[in-house]
């Protein structure tokens, strides 16, 4: 398995969409802090820091799926049926090591993010401990966004119906959660806890339906 997600951090390297995604990331973040050092000035209950993280979540919605539909090797379920019989894997395998290889990528976009927040923590005089706190929570979006990503993709063949159809599941997800628990760290472990289902739930179906190619298929 190893192996399998070596090739799929190397499919990563070889193309800009991680880098165009942690420089928009970083960009838009660093923006936000130099234009409102107070806050934005319709929200005056909360400090610098706690905006820019609503503004962080909003902002890995919207470009995770985008960097891991754009950067990661997607094979289609055909593809896949084709790649699990060439490399006697089953097509869980190769489903977990895309999964793998995406959450890697999404992990260093949202570590890419860590000096403006603690530019942030410093501006609002915020404990130095939400900042690494908030970072966990983060990596557990990031497993929900791989697995969501990961699923679109193979089931549908069209990159950009992929791409539009994990923001909407990610999107609709978060807000849901968001409504149950605005917190970070809750919300942080809801969306790990539903990508670690989902991740249970798609290799399940991929073992039983990725056996055999589409009749269509020639």
């Amino acid at each position: 398995m190893r192996a399998i997600i070596v090739r799929e951090l190397i499919v990563m390297a070889r193309t800009p969409a991680l880098p165009v995604a942690i420089f928009a990331y970083v960009g838009l973040l660093l923006a936000f802090v130099l234009a409102w050092p107070a806050g934005v000035p319709v929200s005056t209950h909360s400090s610098v820091y706690t905006q820019l993280g609503v503004l962080q979540w909003g902002l890995l919605a919207a470009i995770s799926p985008w960097a891991v539909t754009r950067a990661s090797a997607m094979e289609h379920r055909d593809a896949l049926v084709a790649l699990s019989a060439a490399t006697a894997r089953r097509p869980s395998v190769h489903l977990a090591s895309k999964v793998v290889a995406a959450l890697i990528a999404l992990i260093t976009l949202e570590v890419s993010g860590v000096p403006v927040a603690v530019l942030a923590q410093q501006m609002a005089a915020s404990p130095i401990a939400l900042v690494p706190r908030d970072l966990l929570s983060q990596f557990g979006f990031a497993i929900l966004v791989a697995v969501a990503t990961v699923a679109w993709a193979v089931g549908v063949n069209n990159p950009l119906a992929a791409w539009a159809g994990a923001t909407v599941t990610i999107a609709a997800w978060l807000g849901l959660a968001w409504m149950w628990t605005p917190a970070a760290t809750e919300l942080g472990l809801t969306c790990a806890a539903a990508g670690m289902l989902g991740a249970a739930g798609l290799a399940g179906w991929s073992d039983r339906s990725l056996v055999y190619l589409g009749e269509t298929t020639t």
